[in-house]
């Protein structure tokens, strides 16, 4: 389950790096940092409620690790 996060984590973060780099250089305003953050937890959260319980049963537990290492 933590391999599970770190991944999830780690594409969510290229994500939105790549997001905000592209709307820079569309000419859109800048986000702060911590708005980012928000973005990727917001991201996780969503993405593990959505496969709760579709998915293997090891993943169940994932919210609950989630909302323990923030």
């Amino acid at each position: 389950t933590k391999q599970f996060l770190v991944r999830l984590v780690f594409q969510a973060s290229i994500y939105m790096i790549w997001r905000e780099r592209n709307g820079r250089r569309h000419g859109q305003p800048y986000h702060e940092p911590t708005l980012l953050i928000a973005y990727v937890d917001k991201h996780i959260r969503n993405f593990i409620d959505s496969v709760k319980g579709r998915i293997e049963a090891k993943y169940t537990h994932a919210m609950r690790i989630w909302f323990a290492s923030r």
